[in-house]
C-alpha cells in the first residue's frame, strides 16, 4: 500500500470546537518499493502529479466529521488497446471519526452519507482516508475512449492506429471445440 509523503499531521486536539478548513495541493503518495514520487497502484495505475485536497473538519460533541474533495491525475492502461492514457480522478467524501462505537450511536442515522472510522490514536488518518478515496474514484472500466477498437484478436495490431490484413471472419470462443458424438449441430 502506498503511503503519503507530507509534513501535515492533524491531531484531534488541534481541531477547534468550531471546526477548521485545510487545503493541500502538494500531497505525494509513495509506495514502499518505489520512492520516486510516482507510486505504482493497483493494476498499473500511476499518479501523475500531486494530490489536491480540501478538507472541512467539524465537531459534533466528541465526533468529528471530515468533508472533503480531492483531485489527481492518474495514468491507466486501456483494457482494450493496452495504451496508457490520463484519467482525472475526482472524489467528494464524508468521514465520521469516532473514538468508540457506543450503543447510543445509531450508525444508520449518523452515517447515511459518511464512512465511519473508529480511531485508535489521536492522529487523523489523513493518508489512509485519501488513499481510500483515490481507489474508490478509479473507474471500473479502463478505456482510453468509449470508441476504442482494441487489438486484433489474430495479429495483435492496435485497431485504433492501423487496419490489419486479417480476415473479417468472426472469431468465437468455441472455434476449436470438437462437438460430442451424437450432439446436434445447431
Amino acid at each position: 500500500m502506498p503511503f503519503i509523503k507530507t509534513n501535515h499531521h492533524i491531531l484531534l486536539e488541534d481541531i477547534p470546537k468550531d471546526g477548521c478548513t485545510l487545503a493541500f495541493d502538494d500531497l505525494v503518495f509513495l509506495s514502499v518499493d518505489n520512492r520516486d514520487g510516482n507510486a505504482l497502484w493497483e493494476e498499473g495505475m500511476r499518479l501523475e502529479g500531486p494530490v489536491k485536497a480540501g478538507l472541512q473538519f467539524t465537531r459534533e460533541a466528541e465526533d468529528i466529521y471530515v468533508t472533503g474533495h480531492l483531485e489527481v491525475l492518474s495514468s491507466l492502461e486501456c483494457q482494450r488497446c493496452l495504451q496508457r492514457y490520463i484519467q482525472p480522478l475526482v472524489s467528494d467524501f464524508v468521514y465520521l471519526l469516532v473514538r468508540t462505537l457506543s450503543e447510543d450511536l445509531s450508525l444508520s442515522q449518523k452515517t447515511d452519507e459518511s464512512i465511519t472510522i473508529v480511531l485508535d490514536s489521536d492522529e487523523v488518518p489523513l493518508g489512509d482516508m485519501l488513499y481510500e478515496q483515490i481507489l474508490l474514484s478509479v473507474p471500473m472500466s479502463h478505456l482510453c475512449k468509449e470508441t476504442c477498437k482494441g487489438l486484433c484478436p489474430r495479429c495483435g495490431e492496435d485497431l485504433n492506429q492501423h487496419t490489419c490484413s486479417c480476415s473479417e471472419e468472426k472469431i468465437t470462443l468455441f472455434a476449436g471445440v470438437v462437438p460430442r458424438k451424437g450432439a446436434s449441430k445447431n
